[in-house]
């Protein structure tokens, strides 16, 4: 499947998720300022990442949001994913690329690319890690956005583990 066409079904999908019941409405598209905000979302994400700040991390959820880290089963709602954030290891350098921002109505997705530095104890130097994000987030009543699903993957196995 080419590009567009993924990109296409997406959408559909997004559309057909925030649609209620059977009944046909149209849902507005994606404005600039939205995607703009969708952007500064991550950066406000992978900011709280760098500041080892767990509560304003978690802040950035819906409080019904889950999230899907690698090797981890799901994790569900806001305070749960703010227990397991102030269980990582201290993380550095973290940084992200939104390749694509899309969506309609009140659900938009950012794809991208992480990397990031994360200190375990016991280990003589920072694990780099670099990867794969897909975000989901939901328009909140006054307008803000929130994650509403988060999932990443890396693209290798950190070496020296």
């Amino acid at each position: 499947m080419s590009h567009g066409s993924l990109r296409a079904v997406v959408l559909v999908l997004l559309a057909g998720a925030g649609a209620a019941g059977c009944q046909a409405r149209t849902e507005p598209a994606l404005t600039p300022v939205d995607a703009t905000a969708l952007r500064a979302a991550l950066t406000a994400y992978l900011d709280a990442a760098n500041a080892g700040d767990a509560a304003r991390w978690a802040a950035l959820y819906a409080e019904d949001a889950v999230m899907m880290p690698p090797n981890t089963p799901a994790i569900e709602g806001r305070a749960a994913i703010e227990s397991w954030l102030a269980m990582l290891p201290a993380i550095s350098g973290a940084k992200g690329t939104a390749l694509e921002v899309e969506g309609v109505g009140g659900l938009a997705y950012v794809r991208g690319t992480y990397a990031m530095s994360l200190t375990i104890p016991g280990l003589p130097a920072p694990v780099v890690q670099e990867g794969n994000l897909l975000q989901i987030y939901a328009r909140q009543p006054a307008g803000s956005w929130l994650l509403a699903r988060d999932i990443w993957n890396a693209d290798a196995a950190p070496a020296g583990l």
